[in-house]
C-alpha cells in the first residue's frame, strides 16, 4: 500500500475517517497512564511497587469485560458496543482528572479504562464490516498508523 492511504483513507470515507479518529483519540487518552505511577508516587506517597500492584489488581476488570463482550456483543450489536467502550474511556479519563483530590478516583478511573476491553472484540468487528472484500488489511493498517501516531504524540505529550 501507498503511504498516502491513511491520507486518502481520511480524505475519502467518513466512517473509516471516524475509525480512525476514534482509534486516535482513544489511544492517545490512554497513553496519559504513561505517568500515572509517578503521579501516585509523588501525591499519594505509594511506593512503586504498590502503585503496581494496586493498577494491577484492577485486571479483572478486563477479563469480566471481555468475557462478557461475547455475549454482550451479539445481543446489542458492535456499534452499541464500541460505543459503549468510548463512554467507559471518557469516565475513566474524567475520573483521573479528579485523582488529585483522592486515590479512589484513580482506582476508578482505572477501572472504567480496563472495562473498555470488553469493547475490543466489537471493534475489530467493525473494522472488518467497514473494509471492502479486500481492503481489510489495508484498512487495519491505516488504522494501526494512526494508533502508533497517537502513541508518538503521547509520549512527547505525556513522557
Amino acid at each position: 500500500t501507498s503511504p498516502w492511504s491513511v491520507v486518502i483513507m481520511l480524505r475519502d470515507d467518513p466512517a473509516h475517517r471516524w475509525l480512525a479518529f476514534s482509534t486516535f483519540l482513544i489511544v492517545l487518552a490512554t497513553t496519559s497512564l504513561t505517568t500515572l505511577q509517578a503521579f501516585t508516587v509523588s501525591q499519594y506517597h505509594w511506593s512503586q511497587t504498590y502503585s503496581t500492584v494496586a493498577i494491577a489488581a484492577l485486571s479483572p476488570v478486563s477479563v469480566t469485560a471481555m468475557a462478557a463482550s461475547f455475549t454482550l456483543t451479539p445481543r446489542f450489536g458492535p456499534f452499541v458496543m464500541v460505543k459503549a467502550g468510548v463512554i467507559f474511556v471518557n469516565i475513566g479519563l474524567m475520573s483521573l482528572c479528579l485523582a488529585r483530590h483522592s486515590s479512589f478516583f484513580v482506582y476508578f478511573g482505572v477501572a472504567a479504562l480496563f472495562a473498555f476491553a470488553g469493547a475490543f472484540p466489537a471493534l475489530m468487528q467493525v473494522i472488518t464490516s467497514l473494509a471492502g472484500e479486500h481492503g481489510t488489511g489495508e484498512l487495519l493498517a491505516n488504522v494501526g498508523a494512526m494508533a502508533l501516531a497517537a502513541i508518538a504524540l503521547g509520549n512527547l505529550l505525556y513522557g
